[in-house]
This record gives C-alpha cells, structure tokens and sequence, in this order.
C-alpha cells in the first residue's frame, strides 16, 4: 500500500519509473549473449561507467569502483571489482584489462538528477495530501484535557478517513475550543498541481522528452516549442558520444562489430545530434509534422479567408469580365465542351477521319519503301 510518510520508498519507486523509460534510450546490434543490452545500459545510467572485461573466455559488463593513481589527465587508472557469481574480487588496470565506457563525460550517471526531482515531486505530493485533509477540516481544534484530547484525535482521524463521526458527549464540546484555520483559504490546490506539472516537465526534459509545462496558455506558437527544444539535446548528445566512443573501443579491444543507435521517442528526436547518426525522413516526419502544426492551420486559416474574399467578390460583381488568366481557362472548358459535344454527335465522321488517318499513314510507308529503291537504281 502507498504510504506518503515513506519518502524514501516513494523516491525509489518513482526513480525506477524513470529508468524504465530511460532505458529504452539507446539500442544495440550485435551484442554477444554475455551482454544483455539492458543490463549494459542500466549499469551505465546508474553507475555512472561500466567495464568490460573477459571472464573464461567472454565478455561481461560490471561495476566496479574507481581508484588508483591518477593520470596527467586526472583520470582514475584502477577499478575495483567484486563479482561473486564470476568469483572476482580483485583491481584491474582499465587500460589492459578491458574497457571502461561512460555514461556521460563527466561519469554522474542519471540517479543524482533523478532523486533530487524526485525528492520535490514527493514532497509536493504531501502537500497536496495534507491541502486535501485541511479542506476538509476548516477548524483547529484545542483540548483542556487528556481524555478530551483522545476523543478530539479519534474524531479527526475518522473525517481523515473520509467517515462521518458524530459527538454525543457534552463535556467533550465543553472542553474543547475551536479555532478558525485561516491558512487554507490562502492556498489553492492549482499552484502544487502547477509545480508538479513544472518539476515533472524538467525531469523529462532533462532526458530528452518533450514535455510542455506553461498551463496558463492555451496554445503555443511553433517559435515557442522551438525554442524549448534546444534544451532536449545536450545530455542526449552527450550521453550517444561516449557510447560510440566505447563501442569503437570494445570492438578493437575484443575484436566485435557491436553498433549502438537511437531507440523508442529519442529515434524520432534525433536531428544528426553525432556524425553517422541519422534516420529515415519517415522517422522525421512525426517530429516535422507536430513542430508545424501552427504553421499549416495559419496557412489553411488564410487560404480560407482568400477564397471566402474571392467568393464575396463575385456575388457581388458578377457581370464583371474575368481576367486574362480566367478568360484562358473559360475558352479552354468551351472548346472541349464543343468537341465532347462533336464527339457524341459525329461519331462516324470520327471514324472517316480515323480511316482518311490511317489510309495517309499507308501511303507514307508506301512513299518511305520506294525512295531506297530508287536509290538502289541510280547506284547500279
């Protein structure tokens, strides 16, 4: 059952939603058995890294914790490892012994960014939570005594069960005061809807997902919505660089011909964010088509008003002559109309024409034969 006082239970829970999106980010090909693609990447968005060593002759993805000196680059050269279904426990060099791949530049991972979002979105929940228990009880309630003091909690705990209690005692009312809780009618349930909405949409902004938070306009211009976009991509961008710099490495490192794309949403997201990332125009198009939205409605909204001018004008000037172009196209429809009419009508002159037709054509071939034997004549 959910408990809103069980913050740290509710922050777990809320992160492993997260990640069950997140890991949908990035797909593999060619992935040997031993490397599960999700078990690579959920090591990677959590850990921060993920090395990659053989073990009896194949390749495993593990945790480990970093150490060792550092290099002129203050960078960790060691890495712990303790596996007890490998039978590891042990530090290993990450240039000799595999091959260390990062989730980002600076190996966070997303867990920090995911717990403190939502630490705010549980703590924004209770607030939600105790504004429903206050609007229920406009009053504050005071006891002079312990036994008046039970009897005041027991009827509370009943309206917080949504149940109706009735007081049948008279020293109970004599004994308590009640005083007016100004405090409720000063917040309004719409601003923690509204942080709610505005902390959900940062969190999925910050991996990439599109999520518009302004609840105050109806609708959005399309330079709007292009603007939020430029704050989707960094860490996406990030994030796919050091997977193919690791997968350019386990390759020559174990001599596979693993590859790594875009996957679910972020497929369709992807504007060539790295060299030799692309996708097909039919994965584009979805995107396209909802970035223009606003733009094909102004376009058919002043399409619209155009004909509807155009039809005011003729109804009211209907014996004005048309233009240059108009006149063309009416000439046109009259001298088909006349011959469909023709057509209809003469159906066996077409058929004299057609065998006038075909008797010239005869006669040319005829023409066409004699010239080369004339010419054979004149060469003998």
């Amino acid at each position: 059952m959910y408990d809103i006082k069980e913050k740290d239970k509710n922050i777990e829970l809320l992160t492993r939603q997260m990640l069950n999106k997140t890991l949908s980010m990035f797909e593999y090909s060619n992935l040997p058995d031993s490397i599960p693609p999700k078990t690579l990447e959920r090591i990677l968005q959590t850990n921060g890294h993920c090395f990659l060593m053989e073990v009896d002759g194949e390749v495993y993805p593990l945790t480990g914790t970093l150490g060792g000196e550092l290099d002129p680059y203050d960078e960790f050269t060691q890495i712990t490892i303790s596996n007890t279904a490998l039978k590891i426990s042990k530090q290993f060099d990450v240039k000799k012994d595999g091959v260390l791949i990062s989730n980002d530049d600076l190996k966070i991972g997303l867990l920090p960014f995911f717990d403190k979002m939502n630490y705010m979105l549980v703590e924004n929940d209770i607030n939600m939570i105790l504004w429903g228990y206050n609007s229920r009880q406009q009053k504050q309630i005071s006891a002079t005594d312990d036994k008046t003091k039970s009897s005041a909690e027991s009827y509370i705990t009943k309206i917080k069960n949504g149940d109706l209690s009735v007081i049948a005692d008279t020293p109970f009312l004599e004994g308590l005061k009640v005083h007016n809780n100004g405090s409720s009618s000063q917040t309004n349930v719409k601003e923690f809807l509204e942080l709610h909405q505005y902390l959900k949409s940062n969190l999925l902004n910050e991996v990439g997902i599109s999520s518009n938070f302004n609840m105050k306009k109806e609708r959005l211009i399309s330079s709007e919505l292009d603007v939020g976009e430029d704050s989707l991509f960094p860490l996406v961008y990030t994030m796919m660089k050091n997977r193919i710099e690791g997968v350019n490495k386990i390759n020559e490192f174990f001599g596979l011909e693993i590859d790594v794309n875009f996957g679910s949403v972020w497929a369709l997201k992807n504007k060539k964010l790295v060299d030799g990332v692309t996708n097909d125009d039919e994965n584009l198009e979805p995107l396209a088509m909802a970035n223009n939205i606003d733009r094909t409605v102004e376009e058919n909204n002043s399409e619209t008003e155009i004909n509807q001018e155009r039809e005011r004008g003729e109804d009211l000037a209907p014996d004005l002559e048309p233009e240059t172009d108009l006149e063309g196209e009416s000439n046109v429809d009259t001298e088909t109309n006349d011959v469909e009419a023709t057509t209809e009508t003469d159906g066996s002159d077409e058929t004299e024409s057609s065998d006038e037709s075909s008797d010239e054509t005869e006669s040319s071939d005829e023409s066409s034969e004699v010239i080369p034997e004339d010419e054979e004549k004149e060469g003998n």
